[in-house]
């Protein structure tokens, strides 16, 4: 009987403690405890039609559809249904969807109308069928991926395939596969659909109901209050933290003063003392903006190149970054411009439209006019990586990684339904500290100094509404505290007005 109960007490602090010490995911890590057809979220007010009812009522989160439940959706609401373990069915505004089985391991639907996205993961059962049923015959998932189908009523079927595969089951007997990085149009009349390849920027319109909310908003600032110039107001004024930036606008410190911006989820602009930059563009697929003067740092532990874009304008050019990393561009009016980077890649465009590809572990000198010069380079010393406003960039990244892996469940589950699964990520503000911190939906990515974020799908896979709290067990302190930090920061942390 001892040997029972030690065995069950070391069963439970095991699986109190990986939750108490996120890592990397696996296999099982993403899978819901939730039944097939279980409704994981609703946004808004979408209804539901039961079988052998007259009336439509709210759907509520948590409830379980059955066979003849009827989804009705208005132009703003969002709904998420289990599938089976990893997998999901996301219905977008202005739909109508039908449960034909919510029985694992064969969920079928029928779309009459609308547009839904099917997350279909990998677990380890072998015999996950999912079918979803059209004017135009049936949808069947062959392959994990991701899957997004339309349906108008007067035009053909639209089904885009990111990844995965599809089997189309015509009503006259067509038959078709559905492969990955193409868009098809099924029509009823037509033996084989016609096909086109998606762009890169397709994926952006993946979940329909990502919100590009957050771009170029002032996170925290450092010293006084940053400059804050407005389109079409003379003045510039000073902001608050929460502020932010649109197209047109632009911000400026002064003496000794930083601030941090927020990007593309997982991405932050920190703006060094006396800079200056201008906003261009704040959507996630075309974002820019220019570096009149001064220092700016760029972390991405994100950034994705099909889904977004990240431009710098300097005096000596446009700076394209390739991919996620870590890097730093130093402007003086009418010097070369210096780039650094320490991850990553970036695209130069010079003079006349010359381009350079820049890579990582250089310094790289920038020209200002002359077409015919190659921008020149010198290697990245450990003074120059030891510089304090390096160091507190990568105090800065510690911190926020700190806060991330403080946030309540709570806090965590909002950033899904504000930013979609297409960014792989959100903000979630922390009422502790007031800073906006990046969560992850499915991976457990390292900011580019090294840290680990928590990945929400880690802990949500788990269903931790229904775990188990260990008494007495604090909470793993993933990295070192900030406050043993040997290099301080030059001025006090505020978010207040001065």
């Amino acid at each position: 009987m001892r040997v029972l109960i030690a065995t069950g007490f070391i069963g439970l602090l095991l699986h109190g403690t990986s939750l108490a010490f996120p890592g990397p995911p696996d296999a099982s890590a993403a899978v819901t405890n939730a039944p097939p057809g279980f409704v994981r979220h609703v946004g808004g007010d979408a209804a539901v039609l039961g079988a052998g009812r007259r009336q439509t009522e709210p759907l509520p989160a948590g409830r379980r559809l059955s066979m003849g439940d009827q989804v009705h959706t208005r132009p703003r609401d969002r709904v998420e249904i289990v599938l089976s373990a990893n997998s999901y069915l996301r219905v977008a505004g202005q739909a109508q969807l039908e449960v034909l089985t919510a029985d694992y391991p064969a969920m079928d639907f029928r779309l009459v109308n609308g547009e839904v996205v099917v997350d279909s993961g990998r677990n380890r059962e072998k015999h996950q069928v999912s079918t979803i049923s059209t004017p135009v015959g049936g949808l069947r998932v062959v392959r994990p991926g991701f899957y997004r189908i339309r349906v108008h009523r007067k035009r053909p079927v639209e089904v885009t395939v990111f990844s995965g595969r599809v089997s189309w089951l015509g009503l006259r007997g067509q038959r078709s596969e559905l492969s990955r990085s193409r868009h098809y149009s099924l029509d009823l009349s037509a033996e084989t659909p016609s096909v086109s390849r998606i762009d890169k920027y397709e994926r952006a319109t993946l979940d329909s109901w990502a919100k590009e909310r957050s771009a170029f908003q002032l996170n925290c600032f450092w010293g006084r209050r940053p400059l804050v110039s407005i389109p079409a107001v003379i003045q510039p004024v000073r902001a608050n933290a929460g502020y932010r930036i649109k197209a047109g606008g632009g911000l400026r410190t002064t003496g000794n003063s930083r601030a941090e911006l927020l990007l593309s989820p997982g991405t932050y602009l920190r703006v060094a003392e006396d800079s200056e930059i201008e906003v261009m563009d704040t959507t996630y697929r075309g974002m820019r903006f220019r570096v009149v003067q001064g220092t700016v740092i760029i972390e991405s532990a994100s950034f994705n190149p099909k889904i977004h874009s990240l431009t710098l304008s300097t005096p000596s050019g446009e700076l394209q970054m390739g991919t996620r990393g870590l890097y730093r561009l130093d402007v003086v009016p009418g010097q070369e411009s210096e780039v650094s980077i320490y991850k990553g890649r970036v695209l130069w465009t010079g003079a006349q439209g010359r381009r350079t590809q820049l890579k990582a572990g250089r310094r790289w000198f920038l020209g200002n006019s002359s077409p015919s010069l190659k921008p020149r380079s010198a290697g990245l010393d450990k003074n120059h990586r030891m510089d304090p406003l390096n160091l507190w960039s990568k105090r800065r990244a510690r911190e926020l990684v700190q806060v991330n892996a403080g946030l309540s469940l709570a806090r965590r589950d909002s950033a899904y339904p504000g930013f979609g699964y297409q960014n792989r990520g959100g903000w979630v503000l922390s009422s502790k500290s007031q800073w906006f911190t990046y969560v992850p939906f499915d991976s457990s990515p390292r900011s580019p100094y090294g840290f680990h974020y928590t990945n929400i799908r880690w802990i949500r896979g788990r269903d931790l509404r229904e775990t188990m709290k260990i008494a007495g067990r604090p909470p793993r302190q993933l990295l070192h505290d900030s406050n043993r930090a040997q290099n301080k920061p030059p001025m006090k942390i505020t978010n207040a007005v001065d």
